[in-house]
């Protein structure tokens, strides 16, 4: 995965170097060679820097937006009423 990460998003700056988490709908949080922590959200057709250091990350995956956005509580809770 790391290697279509860097062929796909390198233009953007970064060498990705560790996935550092994925979600069920394809999201994936990766690290850099500059301990950078990235998103790409395919949803969005997005990749963005989320976190400057490991400490800063941390912190942000303790944030209860970041938290909700990630698991996508509101698409799940949407999907499992159209299912039922």
């Amino acid at each position: 995965m790391i290697t279509e990460i860097n062929k796909a998003w390198s233009w953007k700056g970064f060498n990705a170097t560790e996935i550092i988490r994925t979600n069920d709908f394809g999201n994936v949080v990766f690290k850099t060679d500059k301990n950078e922590y990235w998103r790409i959200c395919p949803e969005e057709i997005s990749c963005e820097k989320v976190a400057e250091s490991e400490i800063e990350f941390n912190l942000l995956s303790t944030n209860s937006e970041f938290i909700e956005d990630w698991e996508m509580t509101n698409l799940v809770a949407k999907s499992l009423l159209m299912i039922f």
